[in-house]
């Protein structure tokens, strides 16, 4: 795949076919302009994943952290592009992509996620974490929506897997009791050690479904897998259309 300005990155298990393909969908019918779309596949790839778009490729690829499947989001660094746009497969693209960085320079755009304003996030854990390296605090982003730009993917690529590696095993200490999110925290901590610019996305760019955010007017909505049996119902039937014209 030559290198693309403008990639949109997909890293799945085969059981969220269905959650792709409508994200695939709502993707191809928003208007988007993208050049390439690249979906890593963890696991055994389905043999009807086989798209007649030459912009849709598949790449099989080995779990990078074992168990712990959120760690695999590290393969979009491997994307040959300029500009990539993570989405995790429980997202509708609702408006053209172009609305999460017009006018954006920033290297690295994201929601800043829900769990920051909660409880259980311990702020003192996560501001020694930027301060004792003296760097600035970088909000933790929710990994569901991500948007790299000037290439900040391939310098960010290093940084992310050690400081991941580095939460995974304690080596570092982490402001959550859980390491569900621990892919999120690491990425901020990379960003902040490459020296990376960052910005925040709105909940008109990036929508929490799970926040009972409207999906009106949303460039993306997140409805979060957990929420997807109740979404289903809400939703037309996966557009036939889509899977006739794409997939072989």
């Amino acid at each position: 795949m030559p290198e693309a300005e403008t990639a949109v990155v997909y890293v799945v298990s085969p059981d969220r076919e269905e959650q792709l393909f409508r994200s695939l969908d709502s993707l191809l019918t928003s208007g988007s302009d993208f050049d390439a779309v690249r979906i890593y596949c963890v696991g055994l790839q389905p043999g009807r994943w086989r798209f007649t778009d030459s912009r849709i490729s598949v790449q099989t690829v080995p779990p990078l952290f074992g168990k712990y499947f959120f760690g695999n989001k590290l393969h979009l660094c491997d994307t040959p592009a300029r500009r990539v746009i993570f989405l995790d497969s429980d997202t509708l693209v609702l408006r053209p992509l172009e609305h999460l960085w017009k006018d954006r320079a920033e290297h690295v755009l994201g929601r800043r996620g829900t769990a920051m304003s909660w409880a259980k996030w311990d702020h003192t854990v996560w501001r020694a974490l930027f301060t004792a390296g003296g760097f600035d605090e970088v909000p933790m982003f929710n990994a569901g929506v991500l948007l790299f730009q000037s290439g900040a993917h391939r310098r960010v690529k290093n940084s992310w897997y050690i400081a991941l590696e580095r939460f995974l095993s304690g080596g570092l200490p982490a402001p959550w009791p859980s390491k569900r999110i621990s892919e999120q925290c690491a990425l901020s901590v990379a960003i902040a050690h490459e020296g990376l610019s960052f910005g925040e996305l709105s909940p008109k760019a990036h929508a929490f479904g799970w926040q009972k955010e409207s999906r009106e007017g949303a460039t993306v909505f997140h409805y979060g897998n957990h929420l997807y049996t109740q979404l289903h119902s809400q939703l037309a039937p996966l557009n036939p259309g889509m899977l006739k014209e794409h997939v072989v």
